[in-house]
């Protein structure tokens, strides 16, 4: 994505870098008595603005690893979430950075960004920040919270053999956590705080992921809007493969578009292939800028049979296509990942339906 100019340290720094590098020193400073007792507020708040900035792209990819070896534990966690908050994306973190990645595809956000005014620019980027702030912050509680059960457990089996339910009570209640500043606080006071408090960071976190990332997220929804008023900012055709309004899951599209230097007696141009995938989405990636006021061909290959669908791009328009492919029998391909064999292309019956363009705001 484009970089643009801004104030040299802005709200958004403060949100992303500095706040919580400064959690994750309270935190864990604790530990280190020697630091703890001497530490000043003020060395504190330094030392997060420098850590901040240059520990950010470590702790971000340490972020995306521990989320991903948790997503197994998580995502159930998320799920029952959702059933109180409706609109928490409830997929793991994986399956999140894969819309992500699928949607940004779509779009050509250098254009979009020098397209923004600066004040939009600013809105998405707090919005980042935010993200990215709940993001580590969720990562830093998690860390904590195993930590000091570790501790827990440690300080159990050192002291009872056979320990009961009511000797881990009995170390829970007494056992104390420092805290920074030189006090303490019981076990099971601090864990229930940061448990809380983890819950509420990582559901915000995935909200405002969603927010600024996923469909009716910022980005998509400035791209739309830039594209509608000067064209050009999609750089990919996408949609969805139906027949009878159920989704075709891993099948075979081809895409092609009108030309005039093309052997084919249709006057259609290959131009790619791809794979629907299991809720029937497909994507021609960078293709918008091949096929920009002319007349496309999406044809749909399935066992020696081809059903061709035919649009037309418009510059201003969202490329993304509904295409229903009522009348034939699909066999679904084993797996999206498989190789097509563009030999099988030579014994084919066509049959060609000219439909308006059928878009929507996805």
């Amino acid at each position: 994505m484009a970089d643009t100019v801004s104030s040299p340290f802005t709200l958004r720094d403060i949100i992303k870098h500095v706040a919580p590098t400064l959690i994750a020193l309270c935190l864990f400073i604790p530990f280190h008595p020697s630091l703890n007792n001497k530490i000043k507020s003020e060395t504190l708040v330094f030392c997060a603005i420098i850590l901040g900035y240059l520990l950010e792209h470590p702790v971000m990819f340490l972020a995306d690893l521990v989320f991903k070896i948790l997503s197994p534990v998580l995502q159930p966690f998320l799920k029952l979430l959702s059933m109180f908050f409706p609109n928490l994306p409830n997929q793991s973190t994986k399956k999140l950075a894969q819309k992500r990645d699928w949607l940004t595809k779509n779009w050509d956000y250098n254009k979009l960004f020098y397209s923004m005014t600066q004040e939009e620019r600013e809105y998405i980027y707090l919005t980042g920040s935010y993200a990215e702030f709940y993001k580590l912050t969720s990562l830093y509680l998690i860390v904590y919270i195993i930590l000091i059960t570790s501790k827990f457990i440690n300080y159990i089996y050192i002291n009872y053999n056979n320990p009961d339910i009511l000797n881990i009570v009995k170390v829970a209640t007494n056992m104390s956590i420092p805290m920074i500043g030189g006090w303490e606080t019981p076990f099971w006071s601090i864990f229930m705080l940061v448990f809380i408090s983890f819950i509420s960071s990582y559901i915000n976190f995935i909200n405002e992921y969603g927010v600024l990332f996923l469909e009716n997220g910022q980005y998509v929804e400035f791209a739309k809007r830039y594209h509608r008023e000067k064209g050009n900012i999609a750089k990919s055709i996408w949609g969805i493969a139906k027949k009878r309004d159920e989704p075709l899951s891993n099948i075979w599209l081809e895409l092609y578009t009108k030309s005039e230097n093309t052997d084919d007696e249709s006057g259609f141009a290959f131009l790619g292939k791809t794979a629907s995938d299991e809720t029937g989405n497909f994507q021609f990636e960078n293709m918008f800028s091949k096929c920009v006021g002319k007349e496309i061909r999406i044809t749909l290959v399935n066992d020696g049979k081809n059903l061709d669908r035919i649009f037309f791009v418009n510059e201003k328009e969202i490329p993304f296509f509904e295409t229903d492919f009522d009348p034939i029998i699909v066999k679904e391909l084993p797996s999206s990942n498989n190789i097509y064999n563009s030999t099988n292309r030579n014994n084919t019956t066509n049959t060609v339906e000219k439909i308006p363009s059928k878009t929507n705001s996805n």
